[in-house]
């Protein structure tokens, strides 16, 4: 019983620190549309007031991607080193782009620019703004 209280207690300390660790902040963003919506940030990736005065997300479609490890991830690499990505993901089945990104240091362009770099046969379409 005394082993089990202990198991308990380190379970439940690994957690509360765990948990600490990736606190999320909920911050109001008005869009391009003027509406107003919630964006959930995670603390790490905001280092301090200006980013969040700068933060927003895009989302677009890539094509010609023939693979899932060395065109998806290779694109989402290249953009994930980006000064002022805080998060790429690119969904190779759906051919999608989701970034999260500083505006003062990387605009539509840059990541349009940025896939291009990765192979002249990859195209971006449709990149819209959401956050």
């Amino acid at each position: 019983m005394k082993t089990l209280n202990s198991i308990l207690t380190l379970l439940l300390l690994i957690c509360f620190v765990y948990s600490c660790k990736n606190k999320t902040e909920v911050i109001t963003k008005t869009v391009e549309n003027g509406k107003t919506e919630a964006v959930r940030v995670d603390q790490k990736q905001m280092k301090n007031a200006n980013d969040l005065e700068n933060f927003t997300a895009a989302k677009f479609t890539i094509k010609g991607m023939t693979c899932e490890i060395g065109c998806a991830k290779s694109i989402e690499k290249k953009l994930a080193k980006m000064d002022g990505m805080y998060k790429a993901k690119v969904d190779f089945e759906m051919e999608l782009a989701t970034v999260e990104f500083d505006t003062k240091k990387i605009s539509t362009e840059d990541l349009i620019s940025t896939v291009k770099s990765v192979s002249d046969s990859y195209s971006t379409q449709d990149v819209i703004i959401i956050k």
